[in-house]
């Protein structure tokens, strides 16, 4: 990962740490997966297995297809093919981040 993915990923934990607790008390672990090519972008979260409803939560998901298009612009320099991004944070513990590049997948 390089700084600005570095930066977008830090962006997105701290939102999970702020936000999910008014979402699902107690909450143990959150995932969030963006996937984006020219023309696509999907943002996925699940709390604790379950998924976090992005009708009912509109404003999060928001504020993540911000960070999920910030990040795209942060590999372009790499590859403007497609990008997948895997974030996962721990209740009052760390957080993983994987991004990867396929330069050969395009949803265009």
């Amino acid at each position: 990962m390089n700084k600005r993915e570095m930066a977008v990923v830090e962006e997105v934990v701290a939102e999970v740490r702020a936000t999910m607790p008014g979402i699902v008390a107690g909450w143990q672990r959150v995932w969030v997966q963006f996937q984006s090519s020219a023309g696509y972008l999907s943002t996925r979260v699940m709390c604790d297995a379950a998924p976090v409803d992005a009708v009912r939560h509109r404003a999060l998901f928001v504020r993540f297809e911000a960070c999920a298009r910030r990040l795209r612009g942060a590999a372009t320099h790499d590859t403007p093919a497609f990008v997948s991004c895997d974030i996962e944070v721990v209740a009052g513990g760390a957080h993983t981040a994987r991004v990867a590049r396929d330069p050969s997948v395009s949803f265009a």
